[in-house]
């Protein structure tokens, strides 16, 4: 960020990429998404998406058997 160069277009090769593991990588980035804006102790908004991002987060808490690794 301080001493390097700025990035241009990012192109996600996920989502272009031909093979059938692709939507398992799809389904992970919406998990670590989700645990990384909803895993957290602090209160949010009362906008509609905030909501409904937390109750698909609790439901995936209380429904599978997702385990996080905190990192120090």
């Amino acid at each position: 960020m301080y001493s390097g160069r700025p990035l241009g277009r990012l192109i996600d090769t996920i989502y272009f990429t031909h093979s059938h593991h692709s939507r398992f990588l799809q389904l992970a980035d919406v998990i670590i998404f989700l645990a990384n804006r909803y895993d957290q102790p602090d209160g949010f908004s009362q906008k509609w998406h905030e909501q409904e991002g937390l109750k698909i987060w609790k439901y995936l808490i209380q429904e599978t058997d997702v385990k996080i690794q905190r990192w120090p």
